[in-house]
């Protein structure tokens, strides 16, 4: 059973995750099409962790015994820095996300301002030379 802190840190990331994925489609419909592989690696993520099911390892290990391997929802890899368990599709589209993300950074063209020149005075009568 998940503990109230694993449940408002899935919330968070389901939120940012659903930011990231709107704001991306906005940008790959407007400015440049990668945008739209971080939109697919940030719909994973929310697909993650709403399909995120929190087993104990004796029960993972149990499944892979008695039926085989653990599903994609099942199975999990667990961040020993944060001491959560993330699911394998999470971490997929987190993969997905951040490399669509260079793909955009990389191929993004470098807007460059085009300086007008300033208007010069005409020339008077005796400014000729």
């Amino acid at each position: 059973m998940p503990s109230g802190g694993d449940v408002v840190l899935g919330v968070v990331i389901a939120v940012l995750a659903a930011l990231a994925a709107a704001y991306a489609v906005d940008g790959g419909v407007r400015n440049n099409w990668l945008y739209l592989i971080t939109a697919i690696g940030a719909l994973a993520v929310l697909a993650g962790v709403a399909g995120q099911q929190s087993i104990g390892a004796d029960v993972a290990a149990g499944a892979a015994r008695s039926q085989g391997v653990p599903t994609a929802w099942e199975a999990g890899v667990s961040l020993p820095v944060i001491g959560i368990r993330v699911s394998p599709v999470l971490v997929g589209g987190l993969l997905v996300a951040l490399a669509g993300l260079s793909l955009v950074l990389f191929f993004e063209p470098v807007a460059v301002e085009q300086r007008e020149s300033p208007e010069l005075p005409p020339l008077d009568a005796d400014d000729s030379t």
